[in-house]
């Protein structure tokens, strides 16, 4: 393949980490926008913004580099130092967090169908971001990225582990979220469904494999799963 080639190919695979990693963060923002409970992987950043004083996104980016000291414990010498670059990445999705929270906040709320719409929304588009982001194959959002680790070590299902981790950051949630506010804050019944469906969901579009196929189709990738 000749260099031009292999710099599209590149290029079309950025293209397509880019757009997963917007779309994790823009669901992020709808599960907020719901207020009936924060998406997993927010609901921690979300309970201890205001103790901290610090954004949603910014945590996000510290949970994140927690998630990067995960992988290099997990993988050990078969970790590869091009990992690293999700420090910036991590970065990058906590800017875009906040963004969408902004942008979000101008849509309507308060009437509890349209909230139920925001938090099913915000499912989705997490578990589609989570998938997408995966696909090319370069780099990932820290937490999921650490999830995969564990995957390549014990070969366990990626979606289930999914699950075990969202339920792991739930449970962190509330246990802080009684401990500070005492009551449950940020983490209600859409983070609790979101805890099951978002690594369903994520098993469901592998499974199926049409949205694969067009990613791959669009990367001109030789191997389709």
């Amino acid at each position: 393949m000749s260099r031009v080639r292999l710099s599209e190919h590149f290029l079309r695979r950025f293209i397509i980490m880019i757009a997963g990693l917007y779309i994790s963060a823009l669901a992020v923002s709808f599960s907020l926008k719901a207020e009936l409970g924060a998406s997993p992987l927010s609901v921690c950043p979300a309970v201890y913004s205001p103790v901290l004083g610090l954004s949603v996104g910014t945590l996000t980016w510290v949970l994140c580099f927690i998630a990067i000291g995960v992988q290099i414990a997990v993988l050990n010498r078969r970790y590869n130092p091009w990992q690293l670059l999700q420090v910036p990445v991590a970065l990058f999705y906590g800017y875009l967090t906040d963004f969408n929270i902004f942008l979000v906040s101008f849509l309507p709320g308060g009437n509890i169908v349209l909230r139920a719409v925001y938090c099913l929304l915000g499912i989705l588009l997490l578990g589609s971001g989570i998938f997408i982001t995966m696909r090319p194959n370069l780099l990932m959002l820290a937490p999921d990225a650490a999830l995969k680790a564990i995957h390549t070590v014990s070969g366990w299902p990626f979606s289930r582990l999914k699950i075990c981790m969202d339920c792991f950051l739930v449970a962190s949630a509330t246990a802080g979220s009684l401990l500070i506010y005492h009551r449950l804050y940020q983490v209600g019944v859409g983070t609790l469904v979101a805890m099951f469906l978002v690594g369903t969901w994520i098993g469901i579009v592998t499974k199926q494999g049409s949205l694969g196929r067009l990613l791959d189709r669009f990367m001109r990738m030789d191997n389709v799963d």
